[in-house]
Protein backbone atom coordinates (compact mmCIF):
# COMPACT_ATOMS: atom_id res chain seq x y z
CA UNK A 1 0.00 0.00 0.00
CA UNK A 2 1.06 3.63 -0.28
CA UNK A 3 2.61 5.24 2.80
CA UNK A 4 0.44 7.57 4.87
CA UNK A 5 2.11 10.76 6.13
CA UNK A 6 2.16 11.02 9.92
CA UNK A 7 1.35 7.33 10.51
CA UNK A 8 2.86 5.59 13.52
CA UNK A 9 1.88 2.10 12.34
CA UNK A 10 -0.55 0.23 10.18
CA UNK A 11 -3.20 -2.37 10.82
CA UNK A 12 -4.07 -4.95 8.18
CA UNK A 13 -7.42 -6.75 8.16
CA UNK A 14 -7.84 -10.05 6.27
CA UNK A 15 -11.12 -11.92 5.80
CA UNK A 16 -12.71 -14.31 3.30
CA UNK A 17 -13.87 -12.75 0.09
CA UNK A 18 -16.29 -13.69 -2.64
CA UNK A 19 -16.07 -17.16 -4.09
CA UNK A 20 -17.07 -18.69 -7.39
CA UNK A 21 -20.02 -21.01 -7.87
CA UNK A 22 -21.35 -23.06 -10.75
CA UNK A 23 -21.57 -26.51 -12.30
CA UNK A 24 -18.54 -28.60 -11.34
CA UNK A 25 -19.58 -32.21 -12.04
CA UNK A 26 -21.94 -33.80 -14.50
CA UNK A 27 -22.60 -37.40 -15.51
CA UNK A 28 -24.99 -37.85 -18.41
CA UNK A 29 -24.30 -41.62 -18.48
CA UNK A 30 -23.41 -41.14 -22.13
CA UNK A 31 -21.84 -44.59 -22.45
CA UNK A 32 -24.77 -46.44 -20.90
CA UNK A 33 -26.95 -48.42 -23.30
CA UNK A 34 -29.74 -50.91 -22.73
CA UNK A 35 -28.26 -54.34 -22.17
CA UNK A 36 -24.70 -53.29 -21.24
CA UNK A 37 -22.95 -56.08 -19.36
CA UNK A 38 -21.65 -54.65 -16.06
CA UNK A 39 -18.51 -55.89 -14.32
CA UNK A 40 -19.14 -57.74 -11.05
CA UNK A 41 -17.05 -56.18 -8.28
CA UNK A 42 -17.97 -58.84 -5.73
CA UNK A 43 -20.83 -61.11 -4.69
CA UNK A 44 -22.34 -62.41 -1.48
CA UNK A 45 -25.01 -64.99 -0.78
CA UNK A 46 -27.80 -62.69 -1.96
CA UNK A 47 -26.53 -60.15 -4.48
CA UNK A 48 -24.02 -59.27 -7.15
CA UNK A 49 -22.41 -55.84 -6.82
CA UNK A 50 -21.54 -54.09 -10.08
CA UNK A 51 -19.12 -51.41 -11.26
CA UNK A 52 -20.26 -48.89 -13.90
CA UNK A 53 -16.70 -47.86 -14.80
CA UNK A 54 -16.45 -47.52 -18.56
CA UNK A 55 -20.20 -47.03 -18.94
CA UNK A 56 -20.78 -43.77 -17.05
CA UNK A 57 -18.91 -40.58 -17.94
CA UNK A 58 -16.95 -40.72 -14.66
CA UNK A 59 -15.49 -43.56 -12.64
CA UNK A 60 -16.66 -44.21 -9.10
CA UNK A 61 -20.23 -45.40 -9.76
CA UNK A 62 -21.24 -48.80 -8.44
CA UNK A 63 -24.47 -50.49 -7.48
CA UNK A 64 -26.51 -53.50 -6.43
CA UNK A 65 -29.43 -54.78 -8.49
CA UNK A 66 -28.81 -52.23 -11.24
CA UNK A 67 -28.86 -52.34 -15.02
CA UNK A 68 -28.08 -49.83 -17.74
CA UNK A 69 -30.51 -48.26 -20.13
CA UNK A 70 -29.95 -45.68 -22.85
CA UNK A 71 -28.40 -42.70 -21.08
CA UNK A 72 -29.24 -43.85 -17.58
CA UNK A 73 -29.12 -46.47 -14.84
CA UNK A 74 -32.10 -48.52 -13.66
CA UNK A 75 -32.28 -49.38 -9.95
CA UNK A 76 -34.31 -52.51 -9.34
CA UNK A 77 -36.24 -53.33 -6.18
CA UNK A 78 -34.01 -53.30 -3.07
CA UNK A 79 -31.11 -52.01 -5.20
CA UNK A 80 -28.91 -48.96 -4.94
CA UNK A 81 -26.64 -46.75 -7.05
CA UNK A 82 -23.63 -45.13 -5.36
CA UNK A 83 -20.96 -42.62 -6.36
CA UNK A 84 -17.81 -42.79 -4.24
CA UNK A 85 -16.07 -39.42 -4.01
CA UNK A 86 -12.71 -41.03 -3.27
CA UNK A 87 -12.94 -43.07 -6.48
CA UNK A 88 -14.19 -40.27 -8.74
CA UNK A 89 -12.62 -37.02 -9.91
CA UNK A 90 -15.07 -34.92 -7.90
CA UNK A 91 -14.02 -32.88 -4.86
CA UNK A 92 -15.63 -30.10 -2.81
CA UNK A 93 -13.09 -27.37 -2.12
CA UNK A 94 -12.63 -25.14 0.91
CA UNK A 95 -15.05 -22.34 1.57
CA UNK A 96 -17.76 -23.95 -0.54
CA UNK A 97 -20.42 -23.60 2.12
CA UNK A 98 -23.18 -25.38 0.20
CA UNK A 99 -23.62 -27.39 -2.94
CA UNK A 100 -26.61 -28.37 -5.07
CA UNK A 101 -27.35 -31.77 -6.59
CA UNK A 102 -29.76 -32.13 -9.48
CA UNK A 103 -30.73 -35.37 -11.18
CA UNK A 104 -33.45 -36.73 -13.41
CA UNK A 105 -35.59 -39.64 -12.26
CA UNK A 106 -38.63 -41.48 -13.58
CA UNK A 107 -40.29 -44.88 -13.28
CA UNK A 108 -38.72 -47.39 -15.63
CA UNK A 109 -41.00 -48.52 -18.43
CA UNK A 110 -44.56 -48.92 -17.14
CA UNK A 111 -43.53 -49.45 -13.53
CA UNK A 112 -45.49 -47.68 -10.80
CA UNK A 113 -45.33 -46.90 -7.06
CA UNK A 114 -41.61 -46.12 -7.29
CA UNK A 115 -40.05 -44.73 -4.13
CA UNK A 116 -36.45 -43.52 -3.97
CA UNK A 117 -34.15 -42.40 -1.17
CA UNK A 118 -31.31 -40.03 -2.05
CA UNK A 119 -28.60 -39.14 0.50
CA UNK A 120 -25.60 -36.80 0.47
CA UNK A 121 -23.58 -35.03 3.16
CA UNK A 122 -25.84 -36.25 5.96
CA UNK A 123 -28.94 -35.02 4.12
CA UNK A 124 -31.76 -37.31 2.99
CA UNK A 125 -34.59 -36.94 0.51
CA UNK A 126 -37.43 -39.45 0.04
CA UNK A 127 -39.08 -39.20 -3.38
CA UNK A 128 -42.24 -40.70 -4.81
CA UNK A 129 -40.99 -40.95 -8.39
CA UNK A 130 -43.78 -40.29 -10.87
CA UNK A 131 -44.20 -39.57 -14.55
CA UNK A 132 -43.18 -37.45 -16.31
CA UNK A 133 -39.42 -37.48 -15.95
CA UNK A 134 -38.13 -34.37 -14.22
CA UNK A 135 -35.25 -32.93 -12.21
CA UNK A 136 -35.11 -33.42 -8.44
CA UNK A 137 -32.96 -31.05 -6.38
CA UNK A 138 -31.16 -31.12 -3.03
CA UNK A 139 -29.12 -28.26 -1.52
CA UNK A 140 -26.56 -29.42 1.07
CA UNK A 141 -25.37 -26.96 3.72
CA UNK A 142 -21.89 -27.84 4.96
CA UNK A 143 -21.41 -27.65 8.72
CA UNK A 144 -19.38 -24.75 10.15
CA UNK A 145 -16.47 -24.83 10.97
CA UNK A 146 -15.69 -27.94 8.94
CA UNK A 147 -16.84 -26.59 5.59
CA UNK A 148 -13.36 -25.19 4.83
CA UNK A 149 -11.82 -28.63 4.44
CA UNK A 150 -11.71 -30.58 1.18
CA UNK A 151 -14.31 -33.34 1.11
CA UNK A 152 -14.67 -36.38 -1.09
CA UNK A 153 -18.42 -36.88 -0.80
CA UNK A 154 -20.49 -39.89 -1.67
CA UNK A 155 -23.97 -39.91 -3.19
CA UNK A 156 -26.45 -42.76 -2.71
CA UNK A 157 -29.67 -43.61 -4.54
CA UNK A 158 -31.70 -46.42 -2.94
CA UNK A 159 -34.84 -48.08 -4.29
CA UNK A 160 -37.18 -48.22 -1.29
CA UNK A 161 -39.33 -51.06 -2.66
CA UNK A 162 -38.28 -54.37 -1.14
CA UNK A 163 -41.08 -56.72 -2.14
CA UNK A 164 -41.08 -58.37 -5.54
CA UNK A 165 -42.70 -56.36 -8.29
CA UNK A 166 -42.10 -53.81 -10.99
CA UNK A 167 -41.13 -50.66 -9.12
CA UNK A 168 -37.89 -49.84 -10.91
CA UNK A 169 -36.46 -46.30 -11.03
CA UNK A 170 -34.35 -44.82 -13.82
CA UNK A 171 -31.68 -42.24 -12.92
CA UNK A 172 -30.06 -39.96 -15.49
CA UNK A 173 -28.21 -36.61 -15.88
CA UNK A 174 -26.59 -36.23 -12.45
CA UNK A 175 -25.18 -32.73 -11.76
CA UNK A 176 -23.42 -31.03 -8.84
CA UNK A 177 -23.07 -27.26 -8.44
CA UNK A 178 -21.02 -25.25 -5.96
CA UNK A 179 -23.57 -22.94 -4.32
CA UNK A 180 -27.34 -22.86 -4.13
CA UNK A 181 -28.72 -23.49 -7.62
CA UNK A 182 -32.11 -24.74 -6.51
CA UNK A 183 -33.99 -21.82 -8.09
CA UNK A 184 -31.42 -20.54 -10.55
CA UNK A 185 -31.92 -20.61 -14.29
CA UNK A 186 -28.47 -19.08 -14.81
CA UNK A 187 -26.30 -22.00 -15.82
CA UNK A 188 -23.01 -20.11 -15.92
CA UNK A 189 -20.58 -19.74 -12.98
CA UNK A 190 -21.16 -16.70 -10.79
CA UNK A 191 -19.37 -14.94 -7.95
CA UNK A 192 -21.01 -14.57 -4.56
CA UNK A 193 -20.00 -13.01 -1.25
CA UNK A 194 -20.47 -15.57 1.51
CA UNK A 195 -22.31 -14.80 4.73
CA UNK A 196 -19.04 -14.88 6.61
CA UNK A 197 -19.32 -15.44 10.38
CA UNK A 198 -15.84 -16.72 11.06
CA UNK A 199 -12.81 -14.81 12.31
CA UNK A 200 -11.50 -11.66 10.70
CA UNK A 201 -7.73 -11.60 11.18
CA UNK A 202 -6.23 -8.28 12.32
CA UNK A 203 -2.48 -7.65 12.20
CA UNK A 204 -1.53 -4.69 14.42
CA UNK A 205 1.58 -2.54 14.83
CA UNK A 206 3.06 -2.92 11.39
CA UNK A 207 5.86 -0.29 11.46
CA UNK A 208 5.20 2.96 9.63
CA UNK A 209 8.24 2.49 7.39
CA UNK A 210 6.64 -0.65 5.92
CA UNK A 211 4.16 -0.70 3.06
CA UNK A 212 3.87 -4.49 2.83
CA UNK A 213 4.43 -7.53 5.00
CA UNK A 214 5.04 -11.23 4.73
CA UNK A 215 2.99 -13.77 6.60
CA UNK A 216 5.03 -14.85 9.61
CA UNK A 217 7.23 -12.91 12.08
CA UNK A 218 8.34 -9.33 11.38
CA UNK A 219 11.57 -8.10 13.06
CA UNK A 220 12.00 -4.32 13.24
CA UNK A 221 15.16 -2.44 12.25
CA UNK A 222 16.63 -2.57 15.75
CA UNK A 223 16.19 -6.32 15.72
CA UNK A 224 14.76 -6.36 19.23
CA UNK A 225 11.06 -6.60 18.58
CA UNK A 226 9.07 -9.37 16.92
CA UNK A 227 5.59 -8.76 15.67
CA UNK A 228 3.44 -11.82 14.99
CA UNK A 229 1.94 -11.56 11.52
CA UNK A 230 0.96 -15.18 11.21
CA UNK A 231 -2.27 -15.59 9.23
CA UNK A 232 -3.75 -18.93 8.32
CA UNK A 233 -4.78 -18.56 4.68
CA UNK A 234 -6.04 -21.60 2.85
CA UNK A 235 -5.53 -22.79 -0.69
CA UNK A 236 -8.55 -22.67 -3.00
CA UNK A 237 -9.95 -19.74 -0.99
CA UNK A 238 -10.58 -16.10 -1.80
CA UNK A 239 -9.91 -13.20 0.57
CA UNK A 240 -10.03 -9.43 0.95
CA UNK A 241 -7.49 -7.38 2.81
CA UNK A 242 -7.47 -3.69 3.59
CA UNK A 243 -5.22 -1.31 5.58
CA UNK A 244 -5.74 1.30 8.28
CA UNK A 245 -3.18 3.90 9.44
CA UNK A 246 -2.68 4.59 13.16
CA UNK A 247 -1.34 8.07 14.00
CA UNK A 248 0.87 9.18 16.90
CA UNK A 249 -2.09 10.82 18.65
CA UNK A 250 -3.95 7.51 18.62
CA UNK A 251 -6.38 8.46 15.86
CA UNK A 252 -7.08 5.94 13.10
CA UNK A 253 -7.70 6.50 9.40
CA UNK A 254 -10.55 5.04 7.42
CA UNK A 255 -9.95 1.60 5.99
CA UNK A 256 -8.43 1.56 2.53
CA UNK A 257 -10.07 0.05 -0.51
CA UNK A 258 -10.49 -3.72 -0.37
CA UNK A 259 -7.91 -5.76 -2.26
CA UNK A 260 -8.99 -9.26 -3.38
CA UNK A 261 -6.46 -12.09 -3.24
CA UNK A 262 -6.50 -15.84 -3.83
CA UNK A 263 -3.77 -17.98 -2.32
CA UNK A 264 -4.14 -20.79 -4.82
CA UNK A 265 -6.83 -20.68 -7.52
CA UNK A 266 -9.16 -23.56 -8.15
CA UNK A 267 -8.03 -25.87 -10.95
CA UNK A 268 -8.43 -24.53 -14.45
CA UNK A 269 -11.53 -25.89 -16.12
CA UNK A 270 -13.23 -26.72 -12.81
CA UNK A 271 -16.49 -25.03 -13.81
CA UNK A 272 -18.43 -26.58 -16.66
CA UNK A 273 -20.79 -25.18 -19.24
CA UNK A 274 -24.40 -26.10 -18.72
CA UNK A 275 -25.95 -24.82 -21.92
CA UNK A 276 -28.79 -27.35 -22.01
CA UNK A 277 -29.77 -26.98 -18.36
CA UNK A 278 -33.16 -25.56 -19.23
CA UNK A 279 -33.96 -27.91 -22.10
CA UNK A 280 -37.46 -29.29 -21.59
CA UNK A 281 -37.85 -32.99 -20.89
CA UNK A 282 -39.76 -34.49 -23.80
CA UNK A 283 -42.46 -36.86 -22.58
CA UNK A 284 -43.56 -39.26 -25.34
CA UNK A 285 -47.28 -39.37 -26.09
CA UNK A 286 -48.59 -42.89 -25.55
CA UNK A 287 -49.30 -44.39 -28.97
CA UNK A 288 -47.29 -41.77 -30.89
CA UNK A 289 -44.70 -43.98 -32.59
CA UNK A 290 -43.47 -41.50 -35.21
CA UNK A 291 -43.26 -38.51 -32.84
CA UNK A 292 -45.59 -36.18 -34.73
CA UNK A 293 -47.61 -35.42 -31.60
CA UNK A 294 -50.73 -37.36 -32.59
CA UNK A 295 -51.85 -41.00 -32.57
CA UNK A 296 -53.29 -42.44 -35.79
CA UNK A 297 -52.98 -45.39 -38.18
CA UNK A 298 -49.61 -44.09 -39.41
CA UNK A 299 -48.12 -45.10 -36.08
CA UNK A 300 -49.38 -48.66 -36.59
CA UNK A 301 -47.90 -48.71 -40.11
CA UNK A 302 -44.49 -47.66 -38.78
CA UNK A 303 -44.57 -50.51 -36.25
CA UNK A 304 -45.62 -53.09 -38.87
CA UNK A 305 -42.83 -51.96 -41.20
CA UNK A 306 -40.36 -52.58 -38.43
CA UNK A 307 -41.78 -55.96 -37.46
CA UNK A 308 -41.96 -57.18 -41.10
CA UNK A 309 -38.63 -55.97 -42.47
CA UNK A 310 -36.73 -54.12 -39.71
CA UNK A 311 -37.47 -50.70 -41.22
CA UNK A 312 -36.88 -48.01 -38.54
CA UNK A 313 -37.75 -45.02 -40.74
CA UNK A 314 -39.96 -42.50 -38.88
CA UNK A 315 -39.76 -44.57 -35.68
CA UNK A 316 -39.21 -42.37 -32.63
CA UNK A 317 -40.92 -44.29 -29.82
CA UNK A 318 -41.54 -47.86 -30.90
CA UNK A 319 -41.27 -49.49 -27.46
CA UNK A 320 -44.74 -48.50 -26.28
CA UNK A 321 -45.02 -50.90 -23.35
CA UNK A 322 -41.53 -50.13 -22.01
CA UNK A 323 -40.31 -53.72 -21.89
CA UNK A 324 -37.14 -52.93 -23.83
CA UNK A 325 -38.15 -54.63 -27.11
CA UNK A 326 -40.58 -53.91 -29.97
CA UNK A 327 -43.20 -56.63 -30.48
CA UNK A 328 -46.83 -57.01 -31.52
CA UNK A 329 -47.73 -56.03 -27.96
CA UNK A 330 -46.65 -52.49 -28.83
CA UNK A 331 -49.06 -52.56 -31.80
CA UNK A 332 -51.82 -53.54 -29.39
CA UNK A 333 -50.98 -50.55 -27.17
CA UNK A 334 -51.44 -48.19 -30.14
CA UNK A 335 -54.72 -49.89 -31.14
CA UNK A 336 -56.02 -49.45 -27.58
CA UNK A 337 -55.16 -45.76 -27.62
CA UNK A 338 -56.99 -45.32 -30.94
CA UNK A 339 -60.02 -47.17 -29.56
CA UNK A 340 -59.92 -45.21 -26.29
CA UNK A 341 -59.47 -48.36 -24.23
Amino acid sequence: WDPCQGAKSYTVRVYPSETQEGLVFRDKFSNCSAGNALDVEYSDDNYDYFSLNGHADHNGWSGRSVQTTDGGVVINNDGYLYLSGSLSDFKIYRYVKNYTIKFKAKPYGNDTDCKLRFTSGGNEMIIDVTEPERYYTMVVERDFPNYYSILYPGFMFQNMTYEEGNNRVEISDFKVYFGDYSDSSDAQPRYIRPDWQGDTTLVYNIPADSTSFRFGKYINEEGNEQIDMSISLLDYAYYFYDVQAVYYDGQESDWSNQIPICIKPWPEGLFLEDTDDDDPVVVPVLGDVNGDGSVNTTDITVLYNYLLNGDTENMVNGDQDGDGVITTTDVTVVYNVLLGV
